[in-house]
């Protein structure tokens, strides 16, 4: 039996996550064939009831919208572009410098506070699907 890794998982959710105009194959397909543009990603529901993924897991469900990518700033305008193509509702991204964390699009102050210790030299993306 292959070993799951923690980023194999999160591409396993992703592809169960299809709903609306999000393609949850299409988006896992395109982040495996631009693997030189990210660091890592996570997907899930992070904000408004968090639990609907568990009330919805029984009927063969999974209840999320947002994928969060940790990127390489000098590979943004690639990545941005690759994006494009997921048909997003939404886009956001925050980027650590020397003034301070800048953000682009819908981003919250929580989401920045993740470029804290170890992000540094990453750009944390936010791309969610109504």
């Amino acid at each position: 039996m292959e070993k799951l890794t923690p980023q194999e998982l999160q591409f396993k959710r992703l592809e169960l996550g299809s709903f609306n105009l999000l393609d949850g194959k299409l988006v896992a397909e395109s982040l495996r064939t631009h693997r030189s543009l990210w660091h890592a990603f996570v997907f899930g529901r992070f904000q408004y009831g968090q639990l609907i993924e568990l009330r919805d897991l029984a009927d063969g469900y999974l209840s999320a919208d947002t994928l969060y990518l940790l990127a390489f700033p000098k590979e943004m305008d690639k990545l941005l572009e690759v994006i494009k193509g997921w048909k997003a509702d939404e886009v956001g991204f925050a980027v650590r410098t020397e003034s301070g964390v800048h953000g682009e699009g819908v981003i919250g102050s929580e989401e920045r506070k993740m470029l804290g210790g170890g992000a540094e030299d990453l750009v944390l993306v936010r791309v969610w699907w109504d």
